[in-house]
């Protein structure tokens, strides 16, 4: 291994091991906030879509962590593929697509569940989407782009091992 794959897959195992401690603490998190009804106070965890009950947040914010969480395992697989030195295998594309399909599914139900249920709730539609949902929207496109690219590499790699 060059000294250029050692330190890459050194950086793919730290970051590895920041997506599981990301993952858990967002998943106590939002157990915290779903399971404890904490007061709006400084040091409390607590549910807010948009004046949405907690009987209905609380699910919004299961299913919206819960793909999010999903999406940080395939990024946790894909970094894994990495450190062994396997970054342009269709396995590691595989994984990365997936990332950026259930990152992307994430935004979109924390954009579009709670308008429908406030209309189901009250006639009333309203759907917004703020500066930080339209950056994720955009990164996990960007993802979906490199998950082609690393797909492109991969069957080059095939082509170049073929040829010699």
């Amino acid at each position: 291994m060059t000294k250029q794959a050692i330190y890459i897959a050194r950086f793919a195992r730290r970051l590895r091991f920041t997506v599981w401690t990301l993952g858990l603490l967002l998943a106590l998190a939002t157990l915290a906030a779903i399971l404890v009804a904490f007061p709006g106070g400084p040091n409390g965890a607590y549910l807010t879509y948009d004046g949405l009950p907690r009987a209905w947040a609380a699910p919004v914010a299961a299913l919206s962590i819960g793909l999010i969480l999903a999406g940080l395992f395939e990024l946790g697989r894909m970094l894994r593929l990495v450190e062994a030195d396997a970054a342009f295998s269709p396995r590691a594309a595989g994984h990365l697509k997936r990332f950026a399909a259930l990152l992307m599914a994430a935004v979109v139900a924390e954009v579009v569940v709670p308008p429908i249920v406030r209309m189901a709730l009250h006639s009333v539609l309203t759907l917004s989407l703020d500066s930080n949902d339209a950056l994720l929207l955009l990164v996990s496109l960007v993802f979906f782009l490199i998950s082609r690219l690393l797909d492109a590499a991969a069957a080059y790699q095939e082509d170049s091992r073929s040829i010699v």
